[in-house]
């Protein structure tokens, strides 16, 4: 220790030096291993964090105002402005989509099955009598004139 250092600080640069030597023990080689060094380093990070924060919390010493303010000025920096962004984008995609379909010709297909699924009897109705007659008919060679058809059954 020189005659400038308080004994303050030469104990500090004292643990940085073991913590320095620690560190470079610990150290995986290659590319997966820094990666899993970062992710250790960023793991302990956030548990002192999460720690640091409890025992505020538990003490009452907890900034509540500021991190709701905080908290507030990220969602309207970055969450609002994101929204607004991705409404674009649907109407875009949705209508690009669209065309598609309508260009391959899907979209009448998609109505044939619409209207095939909605249909839950046959028409006309079984209780006309007009209807019961082409049925039992047999069937010819020329076709039959367009009929009249009736609203009501009976």
């Amino acid at each position: 220790m020189t005659s400038t250092q308080t004994p303050a600080v030469a104990s500090a640069a004292a643990i940085a030096a073991r913590a320095k030597a620690r560190t470079d023990a610990e150290r995986r080689p290659g590319r997966i291993g820094a990666s899993i060094d970062t992710f250790g380093r960023t793991t302990r990070l956030g548990a002192s964090a999460l720690r640091y924060a409890v025992t505020d919390i538990v003490s009452l010493r907890f900034p509540l105002r500021e991190m709701l303010s905080q908290a507030w000025f990220i969602i309207t920096v970055t969450a609002i402005p994101g929204i607004l962004m991705a409404i674009p984008f649907g109407v875009i995609v949705s209508t690009q989509v669209g065309n598609l379909v309508h260009q391959l010709g899907a979209s009448s297909m998609i109505g044939a099955a619409w209207a095939s699924s909605s249909r839950v009897r046959p028409w006309p109705p079984a209780c006309c009598s007009a209807a019961r007659a082409r049925l039992r008919s047999p069937p010819t060679s020329a076709p039959a004139p367009p009929a009249r058809r009736s609203t009501r059954c009976g």
